[in-house]
């Protein structure tokens, strides 16, 4: 299902070379950070649904082999298993109320809140995420 090997549509992200997957997603963040601090509500709200197209493509392609801690792995469902201490719940709770939050903030008059939580869920799920690979290289001082 995952395979660089077969000729679907997800196959191909295997094809991209995982440092522009990677900076896009982290480009993405900073462009919606700016969003932000500069109250642009619409901009903002793209941004989240961006962000969170680019943070499952990132999760699949990168951050799931280093939680799998196997180049080879890379289901986006294991990792809610009791083997990987179920983080996926976690940090799919994180991806969702933080994108939730800044999508529903675009559609608010009120949005100040909305755009803040986003934020915050939104920084927790990429500290999260960005650990695994750090803590990988820290143990085994190899990347993936």
């Amino acid at each position: 299902m995952y395979s660089s090997n077969n000729s679907s549509y997800i196959s191909t992200l295997f094809q991209v070379d995982n440092s522009v997957i990677i900076s896009i997603f982290y480009i993405n963040f900073l462009v919606m950070i700016g969003f932000y601090f500069f109250k642009q509500k619409e901009l903002f709200t793209i941004s989240n649904v961006l962000y969170l197209v680019t943070s499952i493509i990132s999760l699949i392609v990168f951050f799931g082999t280093y939680i799998y801690e196997l180049p080879t792995h890379h289901c986006p469902f294991c990792f809610l298993q009791k083997e990987y201490y179920h983080i996926g719940y976690l940090i799919y709770i994180l991806l969702f109320i933080g994108t939730f939050n800044g999508i529903v903030s675009g559609f608010m008059k009120d949005n100040k809140r909305t755009m803040k939580n986003s934020l915050l869920y939104n920084s927790l799920y990429l500290l999260l995420v960005s650990s695994y690979p750090i803590i990988f290289y820290i143990k085994n001082g190899v990347w993936l």
